[in-house]
């Protein structure tokens, strides 16, 4: 029997079916094509029209289980044909180090693919740029302080947010942690964050994970403690500005108000935003306030 709210099994199995198609479609052999294939799955399976009742977290977690399987097929096909078991224990093993590795940088690609076009077509203009780009200076204009003034760089980082000033210079005015749930590192990114507003730095997290669902493995965002950390408490300051969590769509009733009072919805299939909009906000305030904003900044 369905959960009430719950897709139904057999579109679940349509998802399945419709991202297997586009993974055999895009054919990847290398880490790189496997890391573009999974962007380019993710994104068109977030724009189909048939596929809207799907949380993004759902179709992330449908993507895994498609890569998986496509990956461990020829080391099950050496293993029926002979092979030993300790050869298939690391040949399965292998396929779970490539999904870390792929899939988090696809998951950072796919939010600079989702949100750039409207990012950027904002005044002040705003890029979300991954911190493996900014090195490069990929947002065309010669570089201010890019990653490495006064904020050094974190492995917590995954992107920077990077806006023009009048005068064209190009500043850094905050960073983004990018995960597929907030559980992953999340002891880690909290007191970089706390660096980066401290600093004056605005200071956010994305992940997939859905509001007021206790998604494995962490279920992080019905946990109090965690939410007490972000939001802040009379003892402690928040530990982000804000946490961007996936849009869940079978959720009928609204978040308690002022408990989720730095948690906040992003539609990925939609913008702009709220995040498009926070941006704007953050960098309007960072160039106009001596570039910084307050760490209790809202």
């Amino acid at each position: 029997m369905e959960q009430p709210g719950s897709v139904p099994s057999w579109r679940q199995a349509e998802l399945a079916s419709s991202l297997r198609q586009c993974w055999q479609t895009s054919n990847p052999t290398t880490p790189s094509s496997r890391t573009a294939a999974i962007v380019q799955c993710f994104v068109r399976a977030l724009q189909s029209s048939e596929l809207r009742q799907f949380r993004p977290d759902a179709i992330w977690t449908a993507l895994q289980n498609v890569y998986y399987l496509d990956e461990a097929q020829s080391h099950l096909n050496s293993y029926r044909n002979g092979g030993s078991e300790l050869d298939l224990i690391e040949g399965l093993y292998s396929v779970r180090q490539g999904w870390v590795r792929s899939s988090g940088v696809a998951l950072e690609k796919a939010y600079e693919h989702i949100y750039n076009p409207t990012l950027s077509s904002s005044y002040p203009p705003v890029y979300l740029v991954l911190k493996a780009r900014i090195r490069r200076d990929s947002v065309g204009r010669q570089a201010v302080n890019l990653g490495i003034d006064g904020i050094g760089e974190a492995r917590e980082d995954d992107a920077y947010l990077v806006t023009v000033d009048p005068q064209e210079r190009v500043h850094v005015f905050g960073a983004v942690q990018i995960k597929a749930s907030v559980g992953d590192r999340a002891d880690q990114g909290g007191p970089r964050s706390s660096v980066m507003m401290e600093l004056g730095y605005f200071s956010a997290v994305f992940t997939l994970d859905p509001m007021e669902v206790g998604r494995s493995p962490s279920g992080m965002l019905v946990h109090p403690s965690y939410i007490a950390t972000v939001n802040g408490t009379t003892q402690q300051q928040n530990a982000w500005h804000y946490v961007y969590v996936g849009r869940n769509a079978n959720r009928h009733r609204p978040a308690p108000p002022g408990v989720y009072s730095r948690i906040k919805e992003v539609d990925l299939r939609n913008q702009p935003d709220t995040f498009d909009h926070d941006c704007r906000r953050a960098a309007t305030d960072w160039l106009s306030h001596g570039h910084r904003i307050p760490v209790n900044w809202t």
